[in-house]
């Protein structure tokens, strides 16, 4: 079976056919490239560093936003929106439970569960 994404050598010294040559020293390259994965290693990170702030939301929530982001820095870690909106409100284990008075305004307080039924009290 042929890999995927590499270049085939195939070579074909002679073919006989009724004790004619009909092929001689043909050299067949072979080479396709496969389908290219869908997760690029970028798309993998952002995936792994969503991965990282739910496990932690789930070690030391409930947390606020501004938490979270303090917790990736102090992890030397990106603090990138769109991963964090992936963590936060794509995950089906983080749920927020309200917000609180922060110094740039109102924070949403997060907590990892896996009840559905959590509402977005206040707390």
């Amino acid at each position: 079976m042929l890999n995927s994404g590499t270049t085939h050598h195939i070579e074909v010294l002679s073919v006989h056919n009724n004790g004619g040559t009909i092929l001689h020293d043909m050299k067949l390259i072979v080479s396709y490239m496969a389908r290219p994965s869908r997760w690029s290693d970028e798309r993998k990170a952002n995936r792994e560093q969503a991965d990282w702030i739910v496990k932690w939301l789930q070690a030391n929530g409930p947390a606020t936003t501004m938490d979270i982001v303090a917790a990736l820095e102090e992890e030397g870690r990106a603090v990138q929106a769109h991963v964090l909106q992936r963590a936060l409100r794509r995950s089906p284990f983080v749920h927020k439970i309200g917000t609180v008075d922060g110094p740039r305004g109102p924070l949403s307080r997060w907590m990892f569960s896996v009840d559905d039924d959590l509402t977005d009290a206040s707390s």
